[in-house]
This record gives structure tokens, C-alpha cells and sequence, in this order.
């Protein structure tokens, strides 16, 4: 399921959400969303809950009881949250 959506811009936008028990993410390119890699430094997150992103490669997502992701626009970046 799809939970939140963030742009940067017209052709630059990141959706997450999750299915089961694993996090998805995808990208729209301004034509069409593409998968997002999910490849994850610092931890493995189970759901995304919320995205914002402040370009194509500064995005912050909270994940459901693992903390924060990070993302560079290569690679998501685990932060755990207290």
C-alpha cells in the first residue's frame, strides 16, 4: 500500500508505502514511476510511513518502528530514532 508521496520537482517525485512486511518505494521520472533501488546501509526497514524530499537526492522517510531513511539518490541510509 502507497502512504505518502513527495516532489522536488515537476519530474522528480518519490512515493512510499509498504506490502507486508517489506518497504517500497517508487520514482516518477515525469513520464513514468519506476521501482526505486531498495538497497539499505545502517539497517533494513520494515514500511515507510511519510516521505519529503528537498530534491532528487535529499529525501527523508519515517519507517514504521525502525527509524529514519535517508535517501542520497543511490542508496537509502538507515537512522535509528529513539
Amino acid at each position: 500500500m502507497l502512504k505518502s508521496v513527495s516532489c522536488s520537482s515537476a519530474s522528480a517525485c518519490i512515493v512510499v508505502g509498504n506490502d507486508a512486511t517489506v518497504a517500497l518505494a517508487d520514482h516518477w521520472d515525469g513520464q513514468d514511476w519506476l521501482p526505486l533501488q531498495m538497497t539499505f546501509t545502517g539497517g533494513t526497514p520494515r514500511s515507510f510511513g511519510q516521505i519529503r524530499c528537498l530534491s532528487a537526492t535529499s529525501c527523508v522517510a519515517l519507517a514504521g518502528g525502525s527509524g529514519s531513511e535517508f535517501w542520497n539518490g543511490s542508496t537509502w541510509r538507515t537512522v535509528p530514532t529513539t
